[in-house]
């Protein structure tokens, strides 16, 4: 492997640990602005559909 290809590969798992850790931060946030799991799943859904799944945000919900 060379060393651009390391580098494209740590970038992209760098940004999705930032993609996860940002829709963690966003439920925890709703749920203490009292926003309804349904909506925060909709909207995170909507918002992050191109690179994480309905069933990893549900996942994440109920592990928050």
């Amino acid at each position: 492997m060379d060393y651009e290809t390391k580098l494209a590969e740590e970038r992209e798992y760098g940004e999705e640990k930032g993609i996860l850790s940002a829709i963690k931060k966003i439920i925890y946030r709703n749920r203490s602005y009292g926003v309804s799991d349904s909506k925060t799943l909709e909207d995170l859904t909507e918002d992050y559909h191109d690179s994480v799944s309905r069933d990893q945000i549900e996942q994440m919900m109920k592990e928050a």
